[in-house]
């Protein structure tokens, strides 16, 4: 599955100790921060005496889901305010330790943030999980656990944690958005829509909560609900184009070509489009029967990719001619020759002249047809496609019947694949030479390899000619 999520979370500064700020908006600095190093939005706020005033007493005030805070630990979180100020994180995490006992969860929890900004999740979760050992309703400790698991990718823990926390009354946009992205982690994306709405109630207008709601939508195949949300995405971010590209996915699922299409020739239009993009462009313009419009696509791809692999072109080429586009699949063709035949591959070599000289067939150029096809059997002596397509050209002319059957006895010699229509064409060459008698093994032969009602028929019926000019 795609990840239509990258959320990148906007909190408030003053979620409690600060744990949501460096928990999930800042992923990169959190992961990268060397051990027991602090990033330093996060140090600058420990000189701040408003935040001074609610670290010191961020709970105790509602014993329901707070621990109460003794004079013991007031202490401790002063020290360990100056320590922070002074930029000493691990003799912060020092100070924290030697005070701790089974009384104090909420320096469990102050020791649990320290570690987190330490970039130690897996050491932060087991003091969250400590602090809420020492008490149980503990509904920061629980929320900031949950936060903690879902960086640690420990979704089923993390839907647990915060669904505590929830539980106990936490109630804001942060919470429910992870909550939501852990739920939709974990293959739950009813759920986690449910909480991504909830997320949206207090941030209606944060993209993050449109692009996780987004993503659950897709996994839900609601694509309508998809195609609603994106197009807000767009007029609130006209500048971000990955939304038009995104929908237009979206309306190919929804069978919606043509929408699909006007996206993609916005993107093309801005010249943000990929190879990719222009490609299916190419192929939804196939489908509407616009060889002329697709080969427009297929060039302007090949422009954007210069290090495409001639197969792939040669590819395009061969899905113009197929869908009624003979003369767009030789214009394309000649500048893919033009571009990589310095490129070509053995097997590149004789897709193009094959494809050289079915263009060549619909155009009725019988001659250069035949060119073609000699060409690509003296390229591949085992191509029996080519020889197959040279012995019908052959036949029709009694003159050239005996170079038509050394064509096709050679088909059938080399070429397993080829064998059952080789061997029934070389039986319509005998009966043209009026050798039914020799026919007949051929083409009982043609129909064990290759059982087609029609040469059963065949057979019939040669062998009652047989027989009638036997006079049986």
């Amino acid at each position: 599955m795609i990840c239509l999520l990258p959320l990148s979370f906007r909190l408030n500064r003053w979620s409690p100790l600060l744990l949501t700020a460096c928990c999930v908006l800042e992923n990169s600095a959190a992961q990268n921060a060397p051990a027991l190093a602090a990033t330093p939005a996060t140090l600058s706020l420990w000189t701040d005496p408003e935040f001074s005033k609610r670290f010191i007493g961020s709970f105790g005030f509602n014993g329901v889901i707070e621990p109460t805070i003794t004079e013991t630990e007031r202490a401790v979180r002063l020290q360990v305010e100056d320590l922070m100020k002074a930029q000493k994180l691990a003799e912060a995490i020092g100070t924290i330790q030697k005070a701790l006992t089974k009384d104090t969860p909420g320096l469990d929890f102050l020791l649990g943030n320290l570690y987190f900004q330490a970039g130690q999740l897996e050491a932060a979760e087991i003091c969250f999980r400590n602090a809420l050992g020492k008490f149980s309703n503990f509904r920061d400790a629980a929320k900031n656990l949950g936060y903690t698991q879902a960086r640690l990718n420990k979704h089923p823990l993390a839907i647990k944690s915060l669904g505590k926390a929830i539980g106990l009354g936490v109630s804001d946009p942060i919470t429910y958005g992870v909550f939501a992205s852990a739920l939709l982690q974990n293959k739950q994306p009813a759920a986690a829509e449910t909480a991504f709405r909830l997320a949206l109630m207090f941030e209606p207008e944060n993209p993050s909560w449109k692009l996780g709601m987004l993503q659950t939508f897709v996994d839900q195949a609601k694509y309508v609900e998809v195609v609603s949300v994106l197009n807000e995405l767009i007029q609130a971010n006209p500048d971000k184009t990955e939304y038009l590209a995104m929908q237009a996915k979206i309306y190919l699922q929804m069978e919606r070509n043509m929408a699909a299409a006007e996206n993609f020739e916005i993107l093309a239009r801005a010249g943000k489009a990929s190879p990719e993009d222009l490609n299916t462009l190419a192929k939804i313009y196939l489908k509407e029967g616009r060889p002329g419009l697709a080969q427009t696509a297929f060039d302007r791809a090949m422009i954007a990719q210069p290090n495409a692999l001639p197969g792939d072109l040669l590819g395009n080429a061969e899905m113009l001619f197929n869908q009624n586009g003979q003369s767009e699949a030789k214009r394309y063709l000649a500048k893919v020759k033009s571009k990589l035949a310095d490129k070509f591959e053995k097997a590149d070599q004789e897709r193009a002249l094959k494809l050289s000289a079915k263009i060549a067939s619909a155009e009725g150029a019988t001659e250069d047809q035949i060119a073609l096809l000699e060409e690509a059997v003296a390229l591949n002596p085992t191509d029996g496609y080519s020889l197959i397509g040279l012995a019908k050209h052959y036949m029709e002319s009694t003159e050239t019947l005996d170079k038509a059957a050394a064509k096709l006895e050679m088909a059938a010699k080399i070429n397993p694949d080829f064998e059952a229509d080789a061997l029934l064409m070389l039986a319509q060459i005998d009966i043209k030479k009026n050798k039914h008698q020799d026919a007949l093994p051929r083409l009982k032969r043609s129909y064990e390899i290759k059982k087609r009602d029609n040469v059963q028929a065949y057979i019939q019926q040669i062998e009652r000619y047989v027989r009638k000019s036997a006079g049986k």
